[in-house]
């Protein structure tokens, strides 16, 4: 299982070390490691660096963004690529999306790159371009390649789910006090229902592993949780325990003219697709094969707040298709 990860103070010789296998030139390197090195002190306009690590906790693929000097409608990708021993395994993919995603959390309205004619960089063009990027201009003198994303049409969607995340939370405090069920009646219009992540040490993966994905809707977090009180106050192997909460609510489309059917559809929908996408720990029975999303071609989840490693965005199909 690849994650990706902030890059960190730990993990920063083997990003170079990765980066020096993806871009052979003295000069891309000297530059590749002051530019990941800045990005962990006082950041120069804004530069943030993700890394692909795998099973091993190892390095095995890049990705940044940074932004742009005069115009602060444009985010720039930073050094980005996979090391070449684990290419066409779709991570190059998982990394162009999450910078992606992040250029759009940061509400920019462009994502630009350049890149240039050399073999070692022009395989990944295809990759640019399926992703939605167009080639805008090309400078001979320099041998760039300059290719450009609109973040404002990607954001819509025919159907959008968005989610506010709150946390991370330890167990007794949602037991305690996550349990708000409203003043209707066989309804959900209080404030402690609808989706939760549970982050916590795992025996492969470390710590804030996100060890499960479930939902709130016949009854509250404190509830929920309570039937799940046994399992995360006595297994040993589970410990740092994390909750976040995310809370569903759109008003022009839930309500309790429906008996609030449509809330509880979303969220359900919402389950199946963070379920599958990120292929949490102890979700196995869900993750036999891909749910049936025929209905919903054309979607896509936003999470606000504290969504922890979950993307800014999931959208469906692409996501599923892409990884």
């Amino acid at each position: 299982m690849v994650r990706v990860l902030p890059l960190s103070h730990e993990d920063l010789r083997n990003a170079i070390s990765v980066i020096k296998r993806i871009f052979p030139y003295k000069s891309d390197q000297k530059l590749s490691e002051y530019s990941l090195t800045n990005s962990l002190g006082k950041a120069d306009y804004g530069q943030t660096y993700w890394v692909a690590v795998n099973e091993e906790k190892r390095v095995i693929g890049i990705t940044g963004i940074y932004n742009d000097k005069y115009d602060s409608s444009i985010v720039w990708l930073g050094w980005f690529g996979v090391h070449p021993a684990h290419r066409r395994l779709g991570i190059g993919s998982m990394l162009l999306q999450y910078a992606i995603d992040e250029a759009s959390r940061k509400d920019a309205a462009k994502l630009r790159l350049y890149t240039s004619s050399d073999p070692n960089e022009r395989a990944a063009h295809e990759l640019y371009r399926k992703f939605g990027f167009k080639q805008t201009r090309i400078d001979r003198n320099a041998d760039k390649i300059y290719f450009m994303k609109s973040l404002k049409e990607d954001s819509m969607a025919k159907h959008e789910i968005k989610i506010n995340w709150s946390g991370p939370y330890g167990l007794n405090k949602v037991i305690e006090t996550m349990n708000d069920e409203g003043i209707e009646e066989n309804g959900w219009s209080g404030n402690d229902y609808g989706l939760y992540q549970i982050y916590g040490r795992h025996i492969l993966y470390g710590g804030n592993a996100l060890l499960y994905v479930g939902i709130a809707t016949q009854q509250t977090f404190s509830q929920r949780f309570s039937q799940h009180e046994i399992w995360l106050a006595d297994d040993q192997e589970e410990q740092d325990i994390a909750i976040y909460l995310g809370r569903v609510n759109d008003p022009l489309r839930h309500s309790k003219k429906d008996r609030w059917k449509s809330w509880e559809e979303d969220v359900k929908l919402a389950e199946k697709i963070l379920t599958y996408k990120y292929s949490p720990n102890y979700n196995s029975k869900e993750l036999q094969s891909e749910p049936d999303l025929s209905l919903h071609e054309n979607m896509r989840l936003t999470h606000d707040g504290e969504r922890n490693r979950l993307s800014a965005y999931d959208e469906v199909p692409r996501d599923f298709h892409e990884w």
